[in-house]
């Protein structure tokens, strides 16, 4: 699956880039941010999480050369999945915020009950 079916699919409460990189689909997530690249160097690709807050994602766009697609359970502290995830945790306190996918929310006052809104895509003219 690709970044995009999965960020899609997945609708993550966490998106963190890694890189210089930062596609305009990553904009779904409820939280967005982007870090450059980072030491220890983990394999390129999607890391998907499932934690207590929900879907988590990790797009990789820097670092080392990807490796095949694997699974792992949260009581192997030792996996290279887990210890992936104690990397997200940690750059994301130190990553910077993506602005979000809306940039301007217009109201027009129609009468004295009636307000008409709309919110316009950073893509829309």
């Amino acid at each position: 699956m690709d970044a995009k079916s999965l960020i899609d699919a997945r609708n993550p409460v966490r998106l963190l880039v890694v890189g210089t990189d930062v596609p305009e689909y990553v904009a779904v997530a409820a939280a967005t941010r982007v870090i450059p690249a980072c030491d220890p160097a983990l394999p390129t690709g999607i890391y998907s999480f499932t934690s207590a807050l929900g879907c988590e994602v990790l797009l990789l766009n820097e670092g080392d050369p990807p490796v095949a697609p694997t699974e792992a359970s949260w009581v192997e502290d030792e996996d290279p999945l887990v210890r992936a995830y104690g990397w997200f945790s940690h750059w994301w306190k130190e990553a910077s915020e993506v602005p979000t996918r809306f940039s301007m929310l217009v109201m027009t006052y129609v009468s004295r009950h009636q307000v008409k809104a709309a919110l316009y895509d950073r893509g829309d003219s």
